[in-house]
């Protein structure tokens, strides 16, 4: 957003950051500057912490955090303060990403440890009220589908008309499992993890939704196998999905998980779809318009993680 570069809208937030605590020793540094959200670093006298201020389509993510920190929600970075009217969030230092842990130590272990984290992340989110999180639950899921195709420009309109029937059944299957929708981050990749001698938080939640919990494998086994030069399917990645159902192996068979977390990450690229529409919405960024029809159009690809 244009303001995000003015002087005086640097001079709200900073007197806003004051208020809360934190009073700037020096230069707040413009550490990203996105369509949908941009940064500051502002160093303090405790050292340095963060103000995000998200767009249109993604402020809410300060009202949801409001309510994990209230829930007590383990493995999240806790914010210092919170504006949900303006979208502005305030945190401290979160450390080391997972990604700069890499940088010096890329082993797979470190995502053996995170996801079940996630996953009781998760688990303690299930039946909680997500202020802003839409709700892109099994049930949802089919009439969030035809929006889309309303509204996007997809080339394989009729294959992806034909898919309808098929949607249903998979979604059905989702809902009927007892597997509880809570919190989906939706983004989760080595970036969005701090982590720091054991402590592993996850942070930036402005994709999140309400849905089916399994759906995060999209994006996050994708990102791995990526990062470390993985074929879909590769053992490596078997093992970090079953790391991650561990959590529900109390109710659920490890067959019946498996079969469930292919048909979570096929659906969840609608809300894939629909989180690149939502923080596209209201900003100029013809540069990421193909996004959104780009993953509704990938539910045409064959499975791959």
């Amino acid at each position: 957003m244009q303001e995000w570069t003015t002087p005086q809208w640097r001079e709200e937030v900073l007197a806003w950051t004051t208020e809360q605590g934190v009073t700037p020793t020096g230069e707040a540094e413009q550490t990203k500057l996105s369509p949908w959200s941009t940064v500051l670093r502002i160093p303090y006298p405790d050292g340095f912490a963060f103000f995000k201020a998200g767009g249109p389509g993604t402020g809410y993510e300060a009202g949801l955090l409001q309510a994990l920190a209230e829930y007590g929600t383990p493995h999240v970075l806790t914010p210092l303060a919170l504006d949900p009217v303006r979208g502005w969030i305030l945190l401290p230092d979160g450390g080391p990403t997972l990604r700069d842990l890499h940088g010096r130590d890329k082993d797979l272990r470190h995502w053996e440890r995170v996801l079940p984290k996630y996953a009781e992340t998760q688990r303690h989110l299930e039946n909680r009220e997500l202020p802003g999180a839409e709700d892109h639950r099994p049930e949802q899921l089919p009439a969030l589908f035809e929006a889309l195709l309303e509204e996007l420009e997809v080339g394989p309109r009729a294959e992806l008309e034909a898919l309808r029937t098929k949607l249903d059944q998979w979604c059905a299957e989702l809902a009927a499992s007892g597997i509880i929708p809570t919190a989906q981050h939706d983004d989760l990749h080595d970036n969005n993890v701090f982590t720091s001698r054991g402590h592993d938080l996850v942070y930036d939640w402005g994709d999140a939704s309400l849905a089916f919990p399994f759906s995060s494998l999209l994006v996050t086994l994708r990102s791995v196998a990526s990062s470390f030069d993985l074929a879909p399917g590769a053992p490596e990645l078997e093992r970090l999905r079953d790391a991650y159902l561990e959590s529900w192996t109390d109710t659920h068979s490890r067959a019946e998980l498996e079969l469930l977390a292919l048909l979570a990450t096929r659906v969840g690229k609608i809300s894939r779809s629909r989180a690149w529409q939502r923080a596209l919405t209201g900003v100029d960024s013809p540069e990421h318009a193909e996004a959104p029809p780009g993953w509704l159009e990938e539910l045409l690809e064959p499975d791959v993680f």
